[in-house]
């Protein structure tokens, strides 16, 4: 457990946050024991006791008791966290004794991010877990490794020439095709769930954004993605800008919760960039929804 916690120290220190676009607004998925913040990554959860209750008559037990029942509510919502396609993470780890002892001992150590008193004795108290660091580390699949850095090719001229003077015609022929910063998938009213192992593919079923495509210590530290609702100003956020590339998403992968398919034009764009493994590989990726895929119909 001390390996987890020492290493998303570490991501902590050496990955700078990615900070939200002004007015970005945040895609929160309710569940009956809590709430998972997909935008930032985070788990909540609380925990009420009463004073009339039998077991604990004094105040610091009625304190203890929502403490615990807080950190409770969060681990059953973590089992609620969906990982990859629709299997959750109790779905894929619940038959791995050691991997789901880790994952209980993080829940319960989680952080108190508030207690508060009420006049009648009751206290609440409000607990979140961080999804990134050793926890990721943990969750995400083992084939997600570190991808080395990419290095651009580069002319070596031989020694003794001189460079000509480019003719405007040599300029056009030679311009690369947009340099963009990052990509955003528009998959509203498509059906897609958010995950935590997201996957693009072209309509041909082949991946063009998934595990094989992002460096690990980048997953770890900020997601695979970030989740958002819809807005005029995601091309604004640090993850993505300047300019990112905006695709739309046009289906999901029959069966699938979290593959979404895009069009062959728009996968030819994002591969038509020289730089599109480099932003890619460091997870400079939104997806964006309606928020209608998680909010519950009443």
């Amino acid at each position: 457990m001390r390996f987890w916690i020492l290493l998303g120290g570490f991501f902590a220190t050496f990955f700078p946050v990615v900070c939200l676009a002004q007015g970005a607004v945040e895609l929160v998925e309710r569940v009956q024991t809590g709430t998972i913040n997909w935008t930032l990554g985070v788990v909540t959860a609380t925990g009420l006791c009463r004073p009339d209750h039998p077991a604990y008559p004094g105040s610091d037990q009625v304190a203890s008791h929502a403490l615990n029942q807080a950190l409770s509510n969060a681990y059953e919502t973590i089992n609620q966290l969906r990982v990859s396609n629709c299997n959750t993470l109790h779905d894929l780890f619940a038959a791995k004794e050691n991997e789901y002892q880790q994952i209980k001992e993080m829940a319960m150590a989680a952080e108190v991010l508030n207690t508060t008193a009420f006049p009648n004795g009751s206290v609440q108290v409000a607990v979140q877990v961080n999804l990134s660091g050793g926890f990721a580390q943990l969750i995400l699949p083992g084939t997600i490794r570190q991808v080395e850095p990419i290095k651009p090719l580069s002319t070596v001229r031989p020694a003794g020439t001189a460079s000509r003077t480019k003719s405007a015609g040599d300029l056009e022929a030679e311009d690369e095709p947009a340099a963009y910063s990052g990509l955003i998938v528009d998959a509203r009213g498509i059906g897609l769930k958010p995950s935590m192992v997201p996957v693009i593919v072209d309509e041909s079923s082949q991946e063009i954004y998934g595990p094989a495509f992002v460096s690990r210590e980048y997953a770890v530290q900020n997601g695979i993605c970030q989740y958002l609702r819809w807005g005029d100003n995601l091309s604004a956020s640090s993850r993505v800008s300047p300019n990112p590339l905006i695709i739309k998403g046009l289906r999901m992968i029959p069966g699938s919760c979290n593959k979404v398919v895009v069009s062959n034009a728009d996968s030819s764009k994002l591969k038509s960039s020289s730089l599109h493994l480099g932003f890619l590989k460091q997870c400079r990726v939104i997806i964006a929804l309606d928020g209608s895929e998680i909010d519950p119909v009443d």
